[in-house]
Order: structure tokens, then sequence, then C-alpha cells
């Protein structure tokens, strides 16, 4: 299995309450400017191809996931066990 890293998504948002990354930051900043056109291009080349994700809440609310099935973005599944395990690392 080949695996391929994006470019580095610096987010433009404030700090303190509320000044997180939400799930609408994630969305725009990340999903849409940077992994929809690097996840296309890769499908393209490569064919079959999964996005991996941690289990921050701005990865797995209701919204995102959606954004990620109408986009058709195929995701890993998490390891059951711990939300911040990667799946070779659990070897």
């Amino acid at each position: 299995m080949k695996c391929k890293k994006g470019s580095l998504v610096v987010l433009d948002y404030l700090g303190g309450q509320g000044g997180g990354v939400t799930a609408v930051r994630y969305q725009e900043q990340v999903l849409e400017k940077m992994v929809h056109d690097f996840f296309q291009k890769a499908s393209e080349k490569r064919g079959w191809v999964l996005f991996e994700q941690d289990g921050a809440p701005s990865h797995t609310v209701k919204s995102t996931i959606k954004w990620l099935e109408k986009n058709l973005v195929e995701t890993m599944p998490q390891h059951v066990g711990s939300l911040d395990v990667v799946p070779i690392k659990a070897l």
C-alpha cells in the first residue's frame, strides 16, 4: 500500500473559547480548499484511495460525514479501542 500526504494546511482562526477548529472551519479550510482536489487527483491517478482522519470532533460530526459522502471521499475506518491509534501502529 502506498501512502501520500497532502500539503500542510495552516488554519485561519481565532484562539480561545469558540475560536478553535469547528466543523464549519474544518470543512471550509481543509476539506474544500485542500482535500477535495487532492483526493480527486489521487483517485484519478491511483483508482481507489482512502482518506485518513483522527477522531477529532470536527472530523466525526454529521455535517462533515455528509460532506465526505457528498464529495465521494471514502475514509479509513477508525480503531474502535482508541480514537488516536493509527491502524498501522496498533499492530
